[in-house]
C-alpha cells in the first residue's frame, strides 16, 4: 500500500492498493476500506471504475471483462443489480433492469444486425 493513513495508521484518503494476486486498487480509503470513487484492475484482466462502500463495488460504474464485454450501472455489494447497459463483444446491447449479476425484470435487447 502506498498512500495517505489516519492517526491509527489504517489507509485512510488517497492510496494505492498492490496485492500479490495482481490486482491493483487506486481511489479513497476509509479506515482500511475502499470507500468512495476508485480503480481496480484485476490481475485476469477485467477493471472496475466507480463507486466503493464498505471495500465493495457499491453504487454507479463501470466494469469491463478481459473480451471487451462491458457493463455501466447500479451495484450493490460487488453484484450488477438495478439498472443498467451491457455491451456485448459482438456488438449487441442490452439495457434495463439486473439483479445478481443477470438481466433480470423489464429491459431491452438489441443485436448488432
Amino acid at each position: 500500500y502506498k498512500g495517505e493513513r489516519n492517526s491509527q495508521g489504517e489507509y485512510h484518503g488517497h492510496g494505492i492498493m498492490r496485492w500479490l494476486n495482481g490486482d491493483v486498487f487506486a481511489g479513497l480509503w476509509v479506515r482500511g476500506l475502499r470507500e468512495g470513487l476508485g480503480t481496480c484492475h484485476f490481475g485476469k484482466g477485467a477493471v472496475y471504475v466507480g463507486e466503493w462502500k464498505c471495500d465493495k463495488m457499491n453504487g454507479q460504474g463501470m466494469y469491463q471483462w478481459p473480451d471487451g464485454q462491458k457493463y455501466i450501472g447500479d451495484f450493490v455489494e460487488n453484484f450488477m443489480e438495478g439498472s443498467g447497459k451491457c455491451e456485448y463483444e459482438n456488438g449487441s446491447e442490452y439495457i434495463g433492469g439486473f439483479k445478481c449479476n443477470k438481466r433480470h425484470g423489464r429491459g431491452r435487447f438489441q443485436c448488432k444486425n
